[in-house]
C-alpha cells in the first residue's frame, strides 16, 4: 500500500499562517480545531486549509515544510497559495512535457523528458527538480521545484494550451 504524505497550510484565526506535514489532512485540522494540535494554532483557533501538496515520501514532505516555514517570506506564502493545491507527487521514472512541445511537430520527442528525482541546493535547501531530455544529447538539467511546477507565463505565451510549465504524459 502506498502512504501519501501531505504539506498542508493552514490560515489561523487571527490571520497568521501555520504549515505542517501529515498522511491525513481533514484529521489533522479536525485535531487542531479540538485544541489538540500544534502548540502555535491552539491559541489561534479555529484554523482552516489553505493549501496542500503531496507527496511520495515522508523526508519529501518534511523537507518541504521545512522550506515553506523558514525560507518563504509571508508574500511567497501567499503566491504558493494562489497556486492551488498542487499535486507534488512526481515519481523517478515519471515522463513530463514542457509547454513549449506545443510548438514544435508532435511525432519527435523534443520537449519530452523524464524526472530522475529531486534534489536540494546544498547551502539553501532550496528544493530542485532534476530531469532528462528524452531528445539530442539527452543532457541532464535542474531547475527550482517551485519554478518546475508553476503555470504557463500567459502574458508572455498566450497561446499555449498547457495549464502548467511541465506536465505528465501517459506512455
Amino acid at each position: 500500500m502506498c502512504v501519501a504524505y501531505f504539506v498542508y497550510m493552514l490560515e489561523c484565526g487571527d490571520g497568521s499562517y501555520y504549515t505542517g506535514f501529515t498522511t491525513d489532512v481533514e484529521r489533522r485540522v479536525k485535531t487542531h480545531n479540538a485544541g489538540k494540535g500544534a502548540k502555535y494554532t491552539k491559541t489561534r483557533l479555529p484554523v482552516k486549509v489553505i493549501h496542500t501538496e503531496e507527496f511520495a515520501t515522508k523526508e519529501e514532505a518534511m523537507s518541504r515544510e521545512w522550506h515553506i516555514k523558514h525560507d518563504l517570506t509571508r508574500e511567497q506564502k501567499e503566491e504558493l497559495i494562489a497556486m492551488g493545491n498542487v499535486d507534488r507527487s512526481l515519481r523517478p521514472g515519471d515522463r513530463v512535457q514542457h509547454f513549449k512541445r506545443e510548438t514544435v511537430d508532435p511525432n519527435t520527442t523534443e520537449y519530452l523528458y523524464q524526472i530522475i528525482g529531486k534534489a536540494y541546493h546544498s547551502e539553501t535547501k532550496e528544493p530542485l527538480m532534476i530531469y532528462q531530455a528524452l531528445y539530442d544529447d539527452y543532457a541532464l538539467y535542474a531547475r527550482p521545484y517551485d519554478m518546475f511546477l508553476s503555470e504557463v507565463d500567459r502574458e508572455k505565451y498566450p497561446d499555449i494550451k498547457q495549464k502548467y510549465r511541465f506536465e505528465i504524459i501517459s506512455d
